[in-house]
């Protein structure tokens, strides 16, 4: 049996291209439960939740500002993949995402695809 892998995804402002990006991977991952919070103060809700069982965080940070707060709440998320999605190549953006000890990094302008690939292999090791 499957096991299904919890995932969180973050964005500070939902569109059509996250709602599309989120449906790409339940597509490619059938076997994905996906959690989407809309601000830090909601993502911090889940992350506290006693036995959330989430395997992945997806954050898509819409201002290099975003991964300030993102910071704080590095210890909560023990024991949970990180991927980031970066708004923009700022050399301000890359050292604060790297504070957050992500499994993988991406571009909001860069193809989705990675992110997928990245998840999959998640799923992979989980089941």
């Amino acid at each position: 049996m499957t096991k299904k892998m919890k995932t969180l995804f973050y964005t500070s402002n939902a569109s059509k291209e996250k709602e599309r990006f989120k449906i790409d991977i339940q597509h490619h991952i059938p076997f994905i439960i996906i959690e989407t919070v809309n601000s830090i103060y909601q993502l911090q809700k889940s992350l506290m939740r006693p036995m959330n069982r989430i395997s992945a965080a997806v954050l898509w940070v819409g201002h290099h500002s975003e991964l300030t707060y993102l910071i704080e709440l590095l210890p909560y998320f023990d024991n949970i993949r990180i991927i980031i999605i970066l708004p923009d190549r700022s050399p301000d953006s890359m050292p604060l995402a790297l504070r957050l000890m992500p499994s993988f990094i991406s571009y909001a302008d860069k193809d989705l695809d990675d992110i997928i690939s990245v998840l999959k292999q998640i799923n992979r090791k989980i089941s």
